[in-house]
């Protein structure tokens, strides 16, 4: 499914997506708030009793994140960002909330459209708002 963050000034992610591949792999697929544009990397994840963990690895710093369902429904995710450039290697730690949004893929780029970057899709407007 899609979840969407719920704190709108987020400047870190502000969705993600999960699924499962053909090979029973779960993974998901994280939306990060960029300038002008979102950012997008998918990492496989590791089902838990009330949720995920996994461990990312970019170019220039690793996440650790633990997500569970919370009684109200909604996904919180806690992570341990560490950067690995050289310039910081101490870990920042974040707790955002999601909640999940109904319908497709389309529904959820319009709504990160709308809410984090204040753009509306039409027909001729590609989806990403780059």
């Amino acid at each position: 499914g899609h979840w969407v963050n719920t704190d709108s000034d987020s400047d870190g992610a502000i969705g993600y997506s999960f699924a499962i591949l053909p090979s029973g792999q779960p993974i998901y697929v994280k939306y990060g708030k960029c300038q002008p544009s979102w950012s997008v990397a998918a990492f496989d994840a590791m089902p838990t009793e009330d949720g995920f963990a996994a461990t990312s690895d970019y170019s220039m710093k690793r996440e650790t994140l633990e997500g569970l369902v919370d009684e109200d429904g909604s996904l919180m995710v806690a992570g341990c960002r560490t950067y690995t450039d050289g310039i910081d290697q101490e870990c920042e730690e974040h707790l955002d909330t999601f909640t999940q949004l109904p319908g497709t893929f389309a529904d959820m780029q319009a709504y990160l459209s709308r809410t984090f970057y204040n753009k509306e899709l039409s027909a001729n407007t590609p989806a990403h708002p780059a």
